[in-house]
C-alpha cells in the first residue's frame, strides 16, 4: 500500500506526461475541487524537488520529500490567505523566488489564487513576464474566471476532474496563448476537440484570441507582442474559412499548427 507520502492526485494526463518528460510549463493554473487541485499542486511541486521521482511521483525518501513533509523544505514556497492573498504576499513571494534555490529548482504554490486581490495579480505579472529560470509557479482557483485576462494568459492550465467545462471562449484563448508561450505543443494540440465542438464556437473562440491580443498589444505585450501581432491575423483567416464547408476537426488542427509555428 502507498504510504501518505506518496499518495497520488489523480493528474490530468497532459500535466503528468508534461512533468515526466521534464517539459512543464514554468507557469501552471490547477482548476477543479479545491482539496484536489491543491493535492495535484502539492505532488507536482514535491515531484520537481524529488532527487528521483518516479514518473509524475516523488520517490517520498529523499531528502527533499522528507523535508517537503514535514514543512521545511526551502526550495518549496506556499502561499495562502486568511480570506484573499494580498499584494503584500505576493511581493514577498517575488522577492524570495528570486533567490538561488539550494537544490536545482524551487516551486511555489498560490493556494486560492482566484482569492487574490488586483494588487495582488498585477504583482504576480511582473514575476511572469521575467520568471527565474529555476522556478516553477503553481495556482490552484476554483473560480480561473476571476483570474485577470492578462494573467490567465500566462498561465498553462490544467483542469482536474469536477472543473468547470467546458472553458468559454475567453478561457480557451488564455490556454492557447499560454501553451504557445510555454512551448507545449502536446498541450496545444489537446485544445482541439474543444475548437471543434461546433463552428460557431469555433467562431467565437477565434474571436476571443484577436480580443485578448488587443488587449495585451494595448498594455505593453513585452515579449509577446510578435505572438500578440501573428495570432489575430491567423485566427481571422481560419475564422473566414470555418464559413464555408471545410472539414472543422483538420481546420483546427491547421489553424494551432500555423500558431506554433509563429513562435519562429
Amino acid at each position: 500500500m502507498r504510504s501518505s507520502s506518496r499518495r497520488a492526485a489523480a493528474l490530468p494526463q497532459a500535466l503528468a506526461l508534461a512533468l515526466e518528460r521534464g517539459r512543464l510549463p514554468h507557469a501552471v493554473l490547477l482548476t477543479g475541487p479545491p482539496k484536489a487541485a491543491l493535492l495535484a499542486g502539492r505532488q507536482v511541486a514535491k515531484a520537481l524537488l524529488c532527487a528521483q521521482p518516479d514518473g509524475a511521483l516523488p520517490c517520498g525518501h529523499c531528502r527533499a520529500c522528507t523535508s517537503f513533509e514535514a514543512g521545511a523544505n526551502p526550495d518549496f514556497m506556499p502561499v495562502r490567505g486568511e480570506r484573499s492573498v494580498k499584494v503584500d504576499q505576493v511581493r514577498a513571494l517575488r522577492e524570495a523566488v528570486r533567490l538561488k534555490p539550494l537544490g536545482p529548482r524551487s516551486a511555489a504554490l498560490i493556494e486560492g489564487a482566484d482569492t487574490m486581490t488586483p494588487g495582488a495579480q498585477n504583482a504576480l505579472l511582473t514575476l511572469l513576464e521575467e520568471p527565474p529560470p529555476h522556478l516553477t509557479l503553481l495556482l490552484q482557483a476554483e473560480r480561473p474566471a476571476l483570474l485577470l485576462p492578462t494573467l490567465r494568459s500566462r498561465l498553462t492550465r490544467y483542469a482536474l476532474e469536477g472543473a468547470e467545462e467546458p472553458p468559454g471562449q475567453a478561457q480557451t484563448a488564455a490556454d492557447l496563448l499560454a501553451r504557445l508561450q510555454a512551448g507545449d505543443l502536446y498541450g496545444l494540440l489537446a485544445l482541439q476537440p474543444h475548437l471543434s465542438a461546433n463552428r460557431a464556437s469555433f467562431q467565437s473562440d477565434c474571436d476571443a484570441l484577436c480580443a485578448l491580443c488587443r488587449d495585451l498589444l494595448a498594455e505593453g505585450a513585452g515579449r509577446t507582442a510578435r505572438l500578440a501581432t501573428a495570432l489575430p491575423k491567423i485566427a481571422l483567416r481560419y475564422r473566414a474559412a470555418a464559413e464555408g464547408n471545410a472539414h472543422l476537426p483538420l481546420l483546427c488542427t491547421a489553424m494551432l499548427i500555423d500558431c506554433w509555428e509563429a513562435r519562429h
